[in-house]
């Protein structure tokens, strides 16, 4: 077989191979195989090469539309191709010889146009250096060749775009999935390690469907999901299983890692293929939805609990081991930490033969010394057990917390649980409607909070209230300031009053501090103050529900404070509300963590109780006992570390103190060393004029 080659003037012949090394005259290199040759010129071609056409139109160059020139290969002629955006040595391209326009021979030979059944509503056009999602073997790819619908947003890599696309499983158990084109077999979980599923992205051995050209797979269970469903995390809209490449966050969770997630458009809802297992129901009685247990939690959720042991002063390591824990509200993304919320009153454990019963700081003796005898480790007894009275056996949460999973799994609405801050099992609350100044009447399942009673009060409780606190706050607590003992004891100076110990004078610096803490500036009122929901009626008055149960002791130990008080309902209730805070506080603070920054937020709140006529002399004595109590222990705190810091110092100046003395033995080395000439010289000059004027024999 002849042609006549646009390369070369003579006609070349095909030949299957050839019997000496020679070279290709357009890509110059060697050829192994057919090839088209001129033997008289010693002339070759490569069959493939001389196939190439001399000249082309490509979709690469199109603006300004130039013809590309075949140019040969030969020593010494670089070029970049400007599709792939690689050099070339040494081989041919297709040239624009106007615009200096090169491609390589593999992009310029590519179709730049295809018909697909994967997309048949559009023809594919190549694109070059794109960073695109496959829509067939769903893998991502940065700066590569692409056969896009640029209308659609489709894309198909080279070697899924040119595949053969029918494959047939007749005879075999297949499915044909919505996320890929290519039937999928039922491949078995022979493989021992599994396969990586697309949809939950993990390895595990189970059934599983796969289309082996493109080798996708899917978990059968995966592959067997509901397209739609309704779930109680998002009961407004249906949720529509969707890929989304993995480029969305659970709502639920908030991980993300998934590709197949159940989607609501209109609200950019997602939640994976492990949540829709998920159910609320656990009752907290300060959130109106029930709530759902959550495990393994991403650590950007923040606990919403009030006053609970995540917002201590300390962060217990018992604490910590049960942090991945929480219980949450996914509609309206409220979260609490398990310790922080309720706990089932009693369990049954395989550790110990009698139920144990939740019980909250609980402290056995007088040792300072308390362990669990579920692992015998030390515990921390602000943090709440599990505990047999008969036996004295007290157990860490985390170390029953298979046993507290098991029953929040189960049916918890039929358990009975606890919150550990809880005083009481049950208030007796008032049965009578309660009507506010605006004409609003409310019962205890009104969703009211503390912001309605600040809406009803009078032009004089209004100033009261604004003289004392910054209404407009959103967030946060007044500003913090390190107290004089912090500073005194972080101080680094040498100075005597590092080292000496606290006196009668620092106990009165510390209460005239305390006693003129509104000269500080107005407090921040909270807002999750006052955003506190499910506000109940107690005696007439009305409190959040948390704190029922000190308003409630209150009542029944001292009687109406605020009687002769002319004051409205609401502003007596607020003033109850801030009041119950405070001895909240108090009652969940151990007098060791007590900061003076708390003992400051007590007296401001209640001094302000004060000035609106409460009677709280009671209070103000006990909180003086406690002050007292606070300063012994900064200043047991201080004598201890006193001799620390002394050791410490003596320690430095020791080193100090031994590194001149090996300068001062090196100083008398070096002087009984013999001195050099100039030295000599040097110090005999000096011996010699070091009393007389500079100018002596000068003048």
């Amino acid at each position: 077989m002849e042609i006549q080659h646009f390369s070369h003037e003579h006609n070349l012949v095909l030949s299957e191979n050839v019997n000496e090394r020679v070279w290709c005259s357009i890509c110059e290199r060697s050829i192994k195989g057919p090839n088209y040759a001129c033997l008289p010129c010693k002339y070759y071609l490569h069959k493939s090469c001389a196939e190439l056409p001399q000249h082309m139109d490509h979709c690469f160059h199109d603006i300004p539309h130039h013809t590309l020139t075949l140019c040969n290969a030969r020593a010494g002629r670089c070029f970049w191709c400007e599709s792939c955006e690689k050099s070339f040595d040494n081989a041919p391209s297709y040239k624009c010889y106007e615009c200096d326009f090169d491609l390589d021979i593999r992009c310029a030979s590519m179709v730049q146009k295809i018909n697909h059944p994967f997309h048949p509503p559009h023809p594919l056009v190549l694109f070059a250096c794109t960073d695109y999602w496959c829509e067939s073997c769903h893998k991502g790819f940065d700066n590569a060749f692409v056969y896009k619908c640029v209308e659609c947003n489709f894309n198909l890599d080279v070697n899924c775009a040119l595949m053969e696309d029918h494959i047939s499983y007749e005879g075999q158990e297949h499915i044909q999935h919505f996320s890929h084109q290519h039937p999928m077999k039922l491949v078995g979980d022979d493989n021992e390690n599994g396969v990586l599923c697309y949809a939950c992205l993990s390895w595990r051995s189970a059934p599983t469907y796969g289309c082996t050209t493109c080798m996708y797979y899917l978990h059968k269970s995966c592959a067997e999901l509901p397209l739609e469903i309704r779930h109680p995390f998002h009961p407004s809209h249906d949720l529509l299983l969707r890929d989304l490449h993995g480029k969305t966050i659970c709502n639920s969770c908030h991980k993300d890692g998934y590709n197949f997630v159940f989607h609501c458009k209109d609200c950019d809802f997602n939640l994976d293929i492990d949540c829709i297992l998920l159910k609320p129901t656990i009752k907290y009685y300060g959130h109106n939805h029930l709530l759902c247990l959550m495990e393994d939690v991403c650590s950007k959720l923040k606990c919403d609990g009030y006053e609970t042991y995540c917002k201590q002063s300390f962060i217990s390591d018992d604490f910590r081991r049960t942090q991945s824990y929480m219980l949450r509200c996914v509609e309206c993304d409220f979260n609490l930490h398990l310790l922080c919320c309720s706990l089932p009153c009693a369990i049954k454990h395989k550790c110990h033969i009698h139920p144990l019963t939740l019980y909250g700081f609980l402290k056995e003796d007088d040792s300072d010394e308390y362990y669990c005898d579920a692992c015998e480790t030390e515990r921390d007894i602000r943090i709440c057990v599990y505990y047999c009275a008969e036996c004295k056996y007290i157990a860490h949460v985390h170390c029953v917390i298979s046993e507290v999973i098991k029953i929040l799994k189960g049916d918890p609405i039929n358990i009975k649980l606890r919150s550990v801050e809880e005083n009481k099992l049950t208030i007796e609350l008032d049965q009578n409607e309660v009507m506010l100044k605006n004409g609003k009447h409310i019962s205890n399942n009104a969703n009211l909070t503390l912001n309605d009673l600040v809406q009803n009060l009078n032009e004089d409780e209004l100033l009261i209230l604004d003289t004392y606190f910054d209404l407009d706050a959103s967030q946060g607590d007044h500003d913090q300031h390190q107290s004089e003992f912090d500073q005194h004891q972080d101080t680094d100076s040498e100075s005597i009053q590092e080292f000496s110990l606290f006196n009668d004078q620092d106990l009165e610096k510390l209460c005239r501090r305390l006693d003129n803490v509104l000269r500080l500036g107005v407090f921040k009122l909270k807002s999750k103050d006052l955003a506190l929901t499910d506000i109940i009626r107690v005696e007439g008055y009305l409190v959040p529900w948390n704190l029922a149960s000190v308003f409630k002791d209150l009542l029944n130990k001292y009687g109406d404070l605020s009687e002769g008080s002319k004051l409205t309902l609401e502003m007596k209730s607020l003033t109850y509300c801030l009041l119950c805070r405070v001895l909240n506080s108090m009652r969940k603070t151990w007098v060791v963590d007590i900061t003076e920054d708390l003992l400051k937020e007590w007296y401001f709140y209640l001094k302000y109780v004060k000035a609106c006529r409460f009677k709280l002399q009671f209070v103000f004595a006990h909180l003086e006992e406690v002050r007292c109590a606070y300063f012994g222990l900064q200043a047991s705190k201080h004598e201890s570390e006193i001799s620390k810091k002394l050791d410490r110092k003596i320690e430095e100046l020791e080193k100090k103190l031994n590194r001149y003395k090996d300068y001062r033995e090196q100083l008398e080395e070096d002087r009984s060393c013999m001195k050099s000439d100039l030295m000599k010289q040097c110090l005999s000059k000096a011996s010699e004029l070091k009393w007389k004027t500079a100018s002596d024999g000068l003048l």
